[in-house]
């Protein structure tokens, strides 16, 4: 066997192993579990991960007469 021969075997072959546990990786990915931490991420990423904070008093709209 020369070795372009051998190369392209191993190269074959070691695709052929590539995604083989598709399914098993999807069962097991983010998402399929509880997520207690990692389900408020997106919520608190949008205000920079304040806490602690009092919120800004709103003002008061004045009634409209009908």
């Amino acid at each position: 066997m020369s070795d372009a021969h051998t190369w392209t075997w191993l190269w074959r072959y070691n695709l052929s192993l590539n995604n083989w546990s598709v399914k098993a990786i999807r069962r097991k990915t983010t998402g399929t579990g509880r997520m207690r931490y990692l389900r408020h991420v997106p919520r608190r990423f949008k205000t920079g991960f304040r806490e602690g904070t009092e919120a800004a008093p709103r003002k008061k709209v004045a009634a409209v007469s009908a």
